[in-house]
């Protein structure tokens, strides 16, 4: 949930700005503030909807196409294997197929990922995260156009007749029971109002300090970021840390709304606690390569070599290359800049999602 909110110096450079197409990308994409923006303002299709028609690749090859699993159950999990709470959402979706009711419900599960790299070692990498579900590849992301998938993880339930029964963008608390409810009404074992009672009762049940409060707090903490109010968002965030001092994703906001403002020394603070918890976090690495890039200097070699790093680990990921390009510029290597910030723009076209645009 990082943000990428420095301006671009080389789209006033006569020479460079002769690269219509790029920058007219770059443009389009809402910079300075990049944000990866979307015509439609919710997410997913919704409920009551027929669900749109999918035919994908497996990664063994056939082709799945979803009109021919009418009559049961079928739940598309839109995610990627390098997001841990898709991973995990795929991890607690299999423990519920697996559970004695849902036998003989004869469900259809399907991970949809976008991932561009060669199916074995997409297959690879699923295998060594522990994910069992079918995987559907899909690199042009015609699935994520259609069913407006805009969040990572999102899920969707249809029911036997083509029906959405449920679209849940993100990775809820109470996941697993919110699986398992859909899946009941889905298959006509829940009514309507039976579904709509127990989904209120999850929510009510999640008392003031209940388990995992502080990561709820954190989640709407970024939602009132991204929609442009830092100071409440400020609020769940310290309130996070009051439940839950080691809470990552309150870290990562906090030290993100204090980079926004340029407070470099409380931002740096944040991120590298996040970095001490959790050495892999990619957001809190993000956040000190641009710290590091706005102080210039000697750290600019500190944020080259955090890059290369970030680069071997996410090479399609439009923020790291975008920040590639920053320092790059900054340290007058324009060439290698052009070359970041045009990939960078690539894979904003195939509807990547850089969130908490800033001004």
């Amino acid at each position: 949930m990082i943000v990428l909110s420095q301006p671009i110096s080389f789209l006033k450079d006569p020479g460079l700005r002769d690269r219509r197409a790029m920058i007219l990308i770059l443009a389009w994409c809402g910079l300075p503030g990049i944000a990866m923006a979307s015509a439609r303002t919710e997410s997913l299709v919704p409920a009551g909807e027929p669900a749109p028609e999918l035919t994908l690749a497996t990664l063994e090859g056939p082709s799945v196409r979803i009109a021919d699993h009418r009559g049961r159950p079928v739940v598309l999990l839109f995610g990627e294997l390098y997001n841990t709470n898709s991973v995990e959402a795929a991890s607690d979706i299999s423990t519920v197929l697996h559970g004695p009711p849902m036998s003989e419900l004869n469900v259809s599960t399907f991970l949809i990922i976008t991932q561009d790299a060669p199916a074995a070692q997409l297959a690879a990498e699923a295998a060594d995260k522990g994910i069992t579900l079918p995987i559907l590849h899909d690199p042009q992301r015609h699935s994520f156009a259609a069913y407006h998938v805009i969040v990572l993880p999102s899920l969707v339930v249809i029911d036997p007749t083509g029906l959405v029964t449920l679209s849940c963008p993100g990775y809820p608390l109470d996941f697993q029971d919110l699986v398992t409810d859909a899946l009941f009404f889905a298959a006509g074992q829940l009514t309507e109002e039976q579904f709509s009672r127990r989904r209120a009762a999850a929510t009510l049940a999640e008392g003031p300090e209940g388990p995992g409060r502080a990561r709820w707090l954190s989640a709407l903490g970024e939602q009132l970021a991204t929609r442009g109010s830092a100071e409440m968002a400020l609020s769940k965030f310290q309130e996070a840390l009051e439940i839950d001092p080691d809470c990552i994703p309150a870290h990562i906001g906090l030290g993100t709304l204090m980079l926004n403002s340029r407070n470099l020394p409380r931002s740096e603070e944040h991120f590298r606690y996040a970095l001490g918890l959790e050495p892999g976090s990619v957001d809190a690495a993000l956040g000190l390569v641009q710290i590091e890039a706005l102080r210039g200097g000697a750290e600019l070699e500190s944020a080259h070599q955090r890059l290369l790093d970030l680069l071997r680990r996410r090479p399609d990921d439009p923020r790291v290359r975008y920040l590639a390009g920053f320092v790059a510029e900054r340290m007058g290597d324009t060439d290698a800049a052009l070359g970041y910030y045009r990939r960078a723009s690539e894979l904003l076209l195939y509807g990547r999602e850089l969130r908490w645009e800033t001004k």
